[in-house]
């Protein structure tokens, strides 16, 4: 398979939202491989702020611990 075929079928891998579509990502060929090698999404390791984990009818503080378990998780697989 090519990168763009693998990149393709984890596109279109989705889990409520923590694993949503790419948009348009320009990666480094250094920064594909290892995302590549080590099969993740880099849609996943991107920053996304406090505002993108609103939802209506959600407490603000679950808002909160969502963020702050998104980014811990976010910093683990950046390991």
């Amino acid at each position: 398979q090519t990168i763009e075929e693998i990149w393709e079928s984890v596109s279109r891998t989705k889990s409520a939202d923590l694993n949503p579509p790419p948009s348009k990502i320009v990666l480094t060929p250094r920064s594909a491989e290892a995302c590549l090698r080590h099969g993740l999404n880099p849609e996943i390791l991107r920053i996304r702020p406090l505002d993108s984990f609103d939802v209506k009818g959600v407490d603000p503080t679950v808002q909160r611990l969502r963020h702050e378990t998104y980014t811990q998780r976010r910093f683990e697989m950046m390991r």
